[in-house]
């Protein structure tokens, strides 16, 4: 999706949103088995935009990362920022 901050790239599952890619210098190239389904990914496109225009403060999204057990602490500690 195209952006004020440049090409994003979003990745999600039944589980919630597991990527956010800021594509500005490496393209994101998704594996085969991961599928474009643009009415899957509408509500996830919404609210980042409606964020990065500052009609949004917070965002109401299930949310599945995947990442090192250190990234999963990190990302959990970031959520507590206001």
């Amino acid at each position: 999706m195209t952006t004020p901050l440049g090409q994003i790239s979003l990745l999600a599952d039944e589980h919630g949103l597991r990527q956010l890619t800021l594509s500005v210098y490496h393209p994101f190239e998704p594996s085969r088995e991961w599928q474009h389904d643009p009415r899957a990914l509408h509500r996830y496109k919404t609210q980042l935009l409606e964020y990065l225009s500052g009609q949004r403060t917070e965002f109401s999204l299930p949310l599945c990362p995947e990442g090192s057990p250190f990234q999963c602490r990190l990302w959990q500690q970031i959520q507590q920022i206001p």
